[in-house]
């Protein structure tokens, strides 16, 4: 809900975990964001391996970009699975208001996970 009653007071909301290392505190994020990650294509294939080539994403409406994420990678996988949401950015507007609300009623379910893994309960935890 915090990012849900922030979105309205910034251009651009970025979330980062606590545990990120923030190691150029000199970057301008308006910048970054909005001009050299404009477009689905500058934010993908950042990784410089083929099997990563779709790590990192983000989402657009008809006009703009409003989500920019990383994949979860890991070493050994064979293919982009997650979202890594320990650093994530949401540009300000209505779609991203909606996206935030899907996002929080699909959390609301307890056991809505299981609707996009069907064979869970076989998993080794």
């Amino acid at each position: 809900r915090l990012l849900q009653e922030r979105l309205a007071d910034v251009d651009l909301l970025v979330w980062v975990d606590a545990d990120v290392a923030w190691t150029s505190p000199g970057t301008d994020l308006s910048e970054l964001f909005f001009r050299r990650l404009s477009t689905i294509a500058s934010c993908t294939g950042h990784l410089g391996q083929t099997k990563f080539a779709v790590a990192g994403s983000a989402a657009a409406n008809a006009t703009s970009l409003f989500l920019w994420a990383s994949a979860d990678v890991r070493p050994k996988q064979q293919r982009n699975m997650n979202l890594n949401s320990a650093v994530f950015a949401l540009r300000s507007g209505q779609v991203a208001v909606q996206f935030l609300a899907a996002v929080w009623a699909e959390g609301q379910a307890l056991l809505s996970f299981t609707k996009h893994n069907p064979g869970w309960r076989r998993l080794a935890f």
